[in-house]
């Protein structure tokens, strides 16, 4: 957001200062000097950036206090249970940061403009066709820096995820050299953005060439002098890309890490419960699970169940084995074969009395691979499983499984049971009631968990729903930015090529095919920035969400990168704006009169 202001306040000092040419010639020929003049400016700018930073931190109250009525809402509370102030020092860091970034923003303009001689200011300014120069080094070191450090940030996710396959010295070598290039993760998005944008709209016109096919039924004959206006002024085009980009691939940064964590949530709440509603007890309360599940069993909208006892046996050391059901447990529980290692769902289905299923770390601590034998001693017994499957977990029992092996619940009697569960599958409309009876009636000795009620408090959370809220509307400043300097940039076309337009329209052209002319111009160069955007968006988020797959690397459960709905619309969203921006800027010139046009040709 910082940059793209930035970006806007720089294109509006240019569009200021140009249009104040004259203004300017007329002070210097009364005797202002370079100094005058780029102090007034300067001081123009100083009070810009007060007003701003007044406006801004009053923009800034209304949100913070929308964010944090927001928390107090999540968390049940209707009133403030904290006071809400504004002190001096943060109306000062507002005006301070308003004011430095006015400057930054006008310094090289009004420097530029200050230096002027008295007739290049008084005449009238006529555009010219000119192929300005392009050097791309500094925009392919850019790239390639951004692309290294993305490759560097997914090299040191796999490297910490799976540090024994690689030996000792290599892991910290690698380590080290990854760590060098992770000092540059706050800037690859920016050089990858910025850098490629510019690769790609400046080195060849082609790109526009291809685009503007698409404004074909719109402009028809005029197409071609819509390619050669694009072709004059690459730098504004680029400009143009580079604004879009950097705000699209920020909101499908936001969207996509949003519906990422969502689906992660949704993962580890199902390795949790497992099921529609699952069960827990323990055998110090002395229930009888079998008769629990033959009355539940019962209750309308519940149509299967399944129940597992947990205890423990030797196996060269202590380890945690649970009962499966092979009949019902893959009916009720919520599998899919990503949860699957080697083997798949059909090793459930066909779980015998011979055959037993591991967890992942399980078989990496004892060394055990697929179809291997397992000896198991448990209450002055000894059996001998060959395993089916390996497992990352299965539903029910945890992301961090509390089972390390499953096995038929019909070869297993006379334990000592640790813990009961029950898996019940629900029908959706009665899931609330039947979670509801269970607890009034048996609330006492078990415990009940619900997949749709524990996944709510999970998105509930209003830690993460602060920060999710924030980052939208961080995104809605970065589109009302972008939509601001696309007008500006499109604007200081027009104003910069009155003369042609005059000329068009005395030689034929009407109003309307001159409008048109100036949006497809428009289009083209937001669909070019829109192609651009999707494509940084996308790599950006997909990598910066691999990364924060070290804050799960201890979990079995894979944080997946996952393009949602979300992301969608933020796309559809940009193309709106874009189309209405284009159009609420070129739609004046349709009423412009003739009268007012031949001035304009006379200069």
């Amino acid at each position: 957001v910082i940059i793209l202001g930035i970006y806007l306040g720089t294109l509006g000092s240019e569009l200021n200062y140009a249009e104040r040419r004259r203004e300017i010639g007329i002070l210097k020929a009364r005797g202002a000097s370079d100094l005058t003049i780029f102090t007034l400016l300067l001081g123009e700018a100083l009070f810009y950036g007060v007003i701003a930073g007044i406006c801004g931190l009053v923009i800034g109250v209304l949100v913070s206090r929308m964010l944090f009525s927001a928390s107090l809402a999540l968390f049940g509370s209707t009133n403030s249970i904290v006071g809400f102030e504004v002190s001096t020092a943060t109306l000062a860091i507002s005006v301070i940061l308003a004011v430095m970034l006015s400057l930054f923003a006008s310094y090289k303009s009004a420097r530029r403009v200050s230096k002027l001689s008295v007739s290049e200011a008084l005449r009238s300014y006529t555009s010219e066709e000119a192929i300005i120069q392009y050097k791309p080094k500094i925009d392919i070191i850019m790239v390639v820096l951004a692309l290294i450090t993305y490759g560097a940030m997914i090299a040191i996710t796999e490297i910490s995820k799976h540090p024994e396959a690689y030996d000792f010295q290599v892991f910290v070598t690698l380590l080290c050299l990854s760590a060098i290039f992770i000092l540059l993760v706050p800037l690859a998005p920016f050089f990858l953005i910025i850098g490629l944008s510019r690769l790609v709209t400046r080195s060849s016109p082609k790109i526009y060439e291809y685009i503007s096919t698409i404004t074909t039924p719109l402009l028809k004959d005029m197409v071609s002098i819509l390619k050669k206006n694009i072709k004059r002024n690459p730098r504004r085009a680029s400009t143009v890309c580079m604004l879009i980009s950097l705000a699209l691939a920020f909101g499908l940064f936001v969207s996509v890490t949003y519906d990422s964590q969502v689906h992660y949530d949704e993962r580890v709440v199902l390795a949790d419960i497992g099921a529609d509603i699952k069960i827990e007890c323990f055998p110090q309360t002395g229930i009888n699970l079998s008769a629990l599940q033959e009355n539940i069993s019962e209750l309308q909208g519940v149509c299967a169940s399944a129940q597992s006892r947990l205890f423990e046996a030797d196996i060269n050391g202590i380890y945690y084995i649970a009962t499966v059901n092979a009949g019902s447990y893959w009916k009720v529980a919520h599998l899919d074969n990503s949860m699957f290692i080697e083997g798949n769902v059909d090793a459930l289905k066909t779980l015998d009395t011979k055959s037993i299923i591991v967890t992942e770390h399980f078989a990496k601590n004892g060394g055990y691979a697929l179809h291997d034998t397992v000896r198991i001693f448990y209450n002055n017994q000894s059996k001998i499983y060959t395993i089916s499957a390996i497992v990352k977990y299965l539903p029910g029992y945890g992301a961090t499984p509390v089972a390390d092996l499953y096995v038929n619940e019909a070869g297993i009697e006379n334990v000592s049971v640790i813990q009961y569960f029950l898996f019940l599958d629900v029908e959706d409309k009665e899931t609330v009631a039947c979670a509801e009876y269970i607890r009034e009636n048996y609330g006492g000795e078990v415990s009940v968990y619900v997949y749709s009620e524990e996944l709510t408090k999970r998105k509930e959370d209003p830690l993460s729903a602060s920060i999710y809220n924030f980052l939208n509307i961080e995104f809605g400043f970065a589109i009302l930015i972008t939509a601001a300097g696309i007008a500006m940039i499109m604007l200081m076309a027009v104003l910069e090529r009155k003369q042609e337009i005059a000329n068009m329209v005395v030689r034929g052209a009407s109003f309307g095919q001159v409008a048109k002319l100036i949006w497809g111009e428009g289009i083209t160069v937001s669909f070019v920035g829109l192609l651009l955007g999707l494509g940084t968006g996308a790599l950006t988020a997909y990598v910066f969400n691999r990364l924060f797959d070290l804050t799960t690397a201890s979990s079995p459960i894979a944080r997946d990168v996952v393009f949602g709905y979300t992301s969608l619309i933020i796309v559809l969203v940009a193309v709106l704006v874009l189309i209405v921006t284009t159009l609420v800027v070129v739609l004046p010139l349709k009423k412009l009169k003739l009268g007012e046009i031949l001035r304009w040709r006379g200069g």
